[in-house]
């Protein structure tokens, strides 16, 4: 996949620690182990998408359509978290 799509969805102050402290910036946040969530406002409609600017590393934002539909099709070899929306 490839997407092409970037959008700046990341409410960084909504991103959740692991001590359960409240990011304060972009820069805090740390994808791989934090409670993230994103602007639903910013999202709807999308399904499949880069967030920017974030910290990279290969992190794809899809929908929860385009999930069921990955899901119903078998599709192998995705790493899928869950992410909050507000």
């Amino acid at each position: 996949m490839n997407p092409l799509q970037q959008i700046d969805a990341l409410l960084p102050e909504q991103c959740i620690g692991q001590l359960g402290q409240r990011r304060q910036s972009r820069r805090e946040v740390m994808p791989d182990i934090d409670d993230l969530c994103v602007s639903r406002g910013a999202i709807e409609g999308r399904h499949l998408w880069l967030n920017t600017p974030f910290l990279g590393g290969g992190r794809i934002f899809v929908s929860d359509t385009l999930l069921a539909a990955m899901r119903a099709k078998e599709l192998k070899g995705f790493v899928v978290r869950e992410v909050r929306e507000l």
